[in-house]
């Protein structure tokens, strides 16, 4: 039941993810050739600054998932306390940040002619309608609707790229495109408040007009969850920012091409792993046997997603470089190579990062990419003083890291949910081996008998990896569960 249950979880998020980046691509053409270029520039210099100024709700966002997933549908006099406390905080961040968001974008635009009003004004109220989002998806997260989340954010991005892509059509300017965005985000935030309503009426977003009250656990639990967002993106973008300073700016665009889709990928493997947090938040009155079951099928769900990705990559790397950019590539394709591997890395410690998230561990997993941050640094000064500091061995290192601290968080893991390390090995691995090798063969073999270089080879490699992994693991690598799983799925679609 609870593998299902994390697998129509993960398939929900991370439909909703794929489909909301690729509806966000539709109307970039009548961008580029619409409207004037210095208004769609000021356009993605206001959505840059919003995102950037909402980043921060100081973990309060994994603190309402958390505390709704550890009492389910019907809340404790507590946790509707501490929701209370949840929502004031969060309706101060929005007013804060809306008037912040204003005042960096006026800064940044500085001649505030007619349509950056408008802009600004747009901008401001999508920094405020995210705190409340923050606070409502939270909600259904933590009761594990996926299904209702992933549903109600695709349609947003399906509606706001049609009203996009209709204005633009119609001659519409960038205060129209502006005042639509913010419109259809206002609009969405409050179903989600509704539905959240709906579905707990104990958690409806109710701030006091006081400070609240919140104890000393939850104030630790947010701001740790915090530190530790923040500290995952940086093992992707720090290379960026250490390679300009000493390698200068080709080795900044070399990095940052080569990791481009691994990057993406690592991203959407987030996106399918962060159900377990929930899931594991549910666990702390269960028996040991249920934290084995989330450990070992969180972990394998990420891993099994990403494997097929990441044999792709490796063997279109070269002529999709070429396709792509030309070429001279030979550096782009060696650290895209890299970066894929870090990325199967990194999807073994995903699972369990989030497993431990939602068990409270949360001050174990900061300790650990502290490990990864301090073997980055390390490492860093070591490239430096070698000479040998480019965006190949960065990579390299930038990999390394990233396997140290999976190969951490897994041990932990196993430990939590009381199996012996090498069982959990062999447990999260089981099939992955076999039906790797396959898929590798597979597209090596096409890769022979097809020596032209096209978009249409590349399709036909990547999608006889995919068949041939998932063919593997579906007749030789599941668990029984998890076949009845995924039965139950293919009979419900």
């Amino acid at each position: 039941m609870e593998q299902r249950r994390l697998l129509r979880d993960s398939l929900f998020n991370l439909s909703a993810s794929v489909l909301t980046a690729l509806l966000g691509l539709l109307a970039v053409p009548l961008f580029v050739s619409g409207l004037p270029t210095a208004e769609y520039a000021d356009w993605i210099v206001m959505i840059a600054t919003t995102k950037t100024m909402t980043i921060i709700d100081f973990g309060v966002g994994w603190t309402v998932i958390h505390i709704v997933a550890a009492d389910g549908a019907k809340l404790s006099e507590e946790t509707r306390a501490q929701l209370r406390a949840v929502a004031t905080i969060l309706s101060i961040f929005a007013v804060v940040i809306a008037g912040a968001t204003f005042a960096v974008g006026a800064i940044q635009f500085g001649d505030m002619n007619g349509y950056r009003w408008a802009i600004l004004v747009s901008g401001a109220v999508m920094a405020a309608v995210s705190y409340f989002n923050t606070y409502n998806v939270g909600i259904l997260w933590g009761l594990r609707r996926y299904d209702i989340s992933g549903t109600i954010i695709a349609t947003e991005a399906g509606i706001q790229s049609a009203g996009v892509v209709v204005l633009l059509l119609m001659g519409g300017d960038i205060v129209a495109v502006a005042m639509w965005e913010a419109t259809v985000v206002t609009v969405a935030g409050m179903v989600k408040m509704v539905i959240a309503a709906r579905l707990c009426p104990e958690s409806i977003f109710r701030p006091t007009l006081r400070w609240p009250k919140t104890s000393t656990r939850l104030i630790r639990f947010s701001l740790t969850s915090q530190i530790s967002d923040g500290l995952t993106p940086l093992f992707w973008n720090f290379g960026v920012l250490v390679l300009g300073q000493v390698a200068g700016p080709a080795a900044v665009v070399v990095f940052h091409i080569g990791q481009k889709i691994p990057i993406a990928l690592a991203g959407f493997v987030s996106r399918a792993a962060e159900v377990t947090m929930p899931a594991a938040s549910g666990l702390v009155r269960m028996a040991s046997d249920a934290h084995a079951t989330v450990a070992i099928s969180s972990a394998r769900i990420a891993v099994a997603l990403s494997v097929p990705a990441v044999v792709t990559i490796w063997l279109i790397a070269e002529p999709f470089m070429k396709l792509w950019v030309g070429d001279g590539t030979e550096a782009m394709v060696a650290v895209m190579r890299i970066a894929a591997a870090a990325v199967a890395a990194h999807s073994l410690g995903e699972g369990a990062r989030y497993f431990l998230w939602g068990s409270g561990r949360i001050g174990t997993i900061v300790a650990i990419q502290l490990i990864g941050t301090a073997v980055l640094a390390v490492g860093t000064s070591v490239l430096f003083v070698s000479g040998q500091f480019d965006a190949v061995y960065f990579s390299a290192l930038q990999a390394v890291a990233i396997g140290i601290m999976s190969i951490a968080l897994s041990a932990v893991t196993a430990d939590r949910a009381g199996l012996a390390g090498r069982v959990y090995a062999a447990r999260v691995m089981r099939g992955l081996p076999l039906a790797t090798f396959a898929a590798v063969a597979a597209g090596a073999g096409l890769h022979t008998l097809w020596a032209g270089m096209s978009w249409l080879w590349i399709g036909l490699v990547a999608t006889s990896v995919t068949i041939t992994f998932l063919g593997l693991m579906i007749a030789f690598g599941l668990e029984p569960e998890e076949s009845a799983a995924i039965r139950h799925l293919l009979r419900r679609s």
